[in-house]
């Protein structure tokens, strides 16, 4: 996992974010900040455990996932919502809406299996997420008058 922490680790630089003040207690988690919006950026090993992985053959396969919680679910339409979310779906690149029900929450989130992992993705799934969060939690918040998170 070294060579994946450190390909994270450069990605963070070249978008200007010192490593070292980005790094959680944690090894393998990151947490950065677009304007107000925190965004987490993890790298983990699946393990032996198969759980939601479709390499169910392989172990230890390492795992990136970029995700910025950006505002709760709104009280009144909710389908106008989703809708509205699975349509923007459709445009975004190295990114996807995600809703946690249980945590009231609205997210952006990349996720990919990091086999191939180098750099260059690693910033842009970084790049994408923080963009699409600060982009779209204003417009969320005034048409759908949900509040940040």
């Amino acid at each position: 996992m070294e060579r994946y922490y450190k390909i994270v680790e450069e990605a963070l630089q070249v978008i200007g974010v010192d490593p070292e003040h980005a790094r959680n207690a944690e090894e393998g988690q990151w947490s950065i900040f677009r304007d107000e919006i925190e965004v987490f950026v993890d790298l983990w090993s699946s393990g032996k455990e198969p759980q939601w992985n479709y390499y169910f053959k392989e172990e230890d396969i390492p795992f990136l996932q970029v995700i910025a919680p950006i505002t709760t679910l709104p009280v009144f339409n909710l389908d106008e919502f989703y809708e509205e979310l699975l349509e923007i779906n459709r445009h975004l690149f190295y990114a996807t809406f995600v809703v946690n029900k249980e945590q009231n929450m609205l997210a952006v989130k990349y996720r990919s299996v990091g086999l191939e992992l180098d750099v260059d993705e690693a910033t842009q799934a970084i790049e994408s997420v923080s963009y699409y969060a600060e982009y779209f939690q204003p417009r969320l918040i005034q048409k759908f008058r949900v509040q940040p998170v």
